[in-house]
Order: structure tokens, then C-alpha cells, then sequence
């Protein structure tokens, strides 16, 4: 069971998972435990939401796997010249001993984070994400976890049938493979950012998909959506912000161009 909180709301979810770094099948179902019911399945890269709130399923692949709670092959050598790493103490989450790791920014460009990890197997049980200031914008924390040599299928199906629901595949046509995009130029980005994914993504409300681009510092990640600006198109110029997620958007050679990140707002 997993508490996340974030701007003062605190939602409260159920994770099952199976697999890990030896399997070659990996299986999640997150349910929301508060509010309007809604269930999340991911076997692999293909996620599937059913939203009980609109009764439509979405069904999409994994853009990719940034988060900092995958840590398979990640190579934290690589960060020291963005972070610096700090073992900082213990404390005790879920009932459970753990290392406090404390990683701090070298400048203004991204968060800072906090994490607690088991002394017993080394999962991440508790994450903070801290604000330049001090401020803890983000938690996400477990308050029960049981680690099993086993798990029934049947928690890892979903309780919500999908039936007389609005079914949306998402056809983006991904292409890793290529590093820039033709006619678009990311002439500055801020040290250690790198262009690591490009592909298509259909928008909500546009027939035409947009480009998407993937920017991380290996921690840290930066969505870019480029969209041909339509005649009845309201631009968004300017900045905004949800939770620690800052959005930045501009028109750009009649296109609309969107940066979306858990990154401070001088990053966007």
C-alpha cells in the first residue's frame, strides 16, 4: 500500500508486482484506493487504465522507463557531475530499517531528491522530491509491504471489466532510433539534459500527432511536444505549473511547441 501525496491532496494506492531484474516478464496493477475508482495494468511496456470516471480504457506502450524507481541499468557514475550522493543517516519505513540517501542538485536546473532504501533487499520504500528552497514537493512512501516467493494471478487482474466502456489505443509510431528531429534544432540545452527518445504521439483533440522528445539528465526528464498550430487552435503561451511538474509553452514557426517536466520552471 503506497501513499503519495503532493500540493496538500493525498491519494492512497494498492501496487502488485511480479517480476524483477531476472524475469522476463514483468507485471504491475496499481488500484486507486480514494476517490473516483480507477486501476492501472503494465505488463512490460504496455500499459492499460481503466478510468471508471469517464468508463473509457486507455491502452498505450510505456514511453520509457525514466522514473527513478527503475534503477536497472542505470548508471549513477554518470550523474556526478549533475548531483552529488550523500549517505545521510537511517530511519524506518513500513516498518521496516532503511538507508537514507540524500541527492543534491549542482545547480538550478533540477530538484533534489531524498530516498529511503531496505536495509533487507534494498527496495525503495519512501522518495521525496525537494525544491531548491527546502520544500518537499512531492512524497511517495509505503506504509505496508510484504515481499512474496509468489503471486496469486488473480491480483494481477484487474477488477473493473472494461465492458460498455470507450476503449482509446494509442498508435504512436515510436522511432528511438533517431536523435534529432528534421527542421527542429535544440540548440541549448541546460548540462547533462541529452535528447534520448523521439517519436510520434497522438494528441487529445487532434486528428494530427505531434512530435515528441524525450530530454533527460538520467534522473530527471523532460517531455517536448511539437504540433502543427491549426487555424482554430488557442495558443498557450507562457508558463504553468501543477503539483512539481512546470509547463512551458510557445509558438514557433506556426507551431505550438510544449515543455512538460518535473523540473523547476528555469529548466521548461
Amino acid at each position: 500500500t503506497v501513499v503519495y501525496s503532493h500540493d496538500g491532496i493525498v491519494e492512497s494506492m494498492q501496487v502488485v508486482h511480479k517480476g524483477g531484474a531476472n524475469s522476463s516478464e514483468e507485471i504491475e496493477r496499481v488500484v486507486q484506493l480514494n476517490g473516483v475508482p480507477r486501476e492501472v495494468i503494465r505488463k512490460n511496456d504496455v500499459v492499460t487504465c481503466y478510468m471508471s470516471g469517464s468508463r473509457s480504457v486507455l491502452v498505450g506502450k510505456q514511453k520509457f522507463a525514466g522514473s527513478l524507481f527503475t534503477t536497472k541499468n542505470k548508471k549513477f557514475a554518470n550523474l556526478g557531475d549533475t548531483y552529488s550522493f550523500r549517505l545521510s543517516g537511517v530511519g524506518r519505513v513500513a516498518g521496516k530499517l532503511t538507508s537514507v540517501i540524500d541527492i543534491q542538485p549542482m545547480d538550478k536546473f533540477r530538484y533534489g531528491y531524498k530516498l529511503w532504501l531496505s536495509k533487507d533487499n534494498a527496495l525503495l520504500l519512501k522518495s521525496e522530491l525537494v525544491s531548491a528552497e527546502g520544500d518537499v514537493l512531492e512524497r511517495v512512501m509505503f506504509v505496508q509491504m510484504e515481499v512474496l516467493d509468489s503471486i496469486p494471478e488473480a491480483m494481477l487482474k484487474p477488477s473493473i471489466s472494461g465492458e460498455l466502456f470507450t476503449w482509446h489505443t494509442d498508435k504512436e509510431r515510436p522511432n528511438s532510433s533517431v536523435k534529432q528531429l528534421d527542421n527542429w534544432l535544440f540548440s541549448k540545452l541546460p548540462a547533462g539534459f541529452k535528447i534520448t527518445a523521439v517519436s510520434k504521439h497522438k494528441m487529445p483533440n487532434s486528428e494530427m500527432p505531434a512530435d515528441h522528445v524525450v530530454i533527460t539528465d538520467g534522473l530527471a526528464s523532460v517531455s517536448v511536444y511539437i504540433e502543427s498550430f491549426g487555424v482554430q487552435s488557442q495558443p498557450f503561451v507562457g508558463s504553468s505549473r501543477m503539483g512539481a511538474v512546470n509547463i512551458y509553452g510557445v509558438v514557433v514557426s506556426d507551431h505550438q511547441v510544449t515543455v512538460v517536466g518535473e523540473v523547476p520552471e528555469l529548466t521548461v
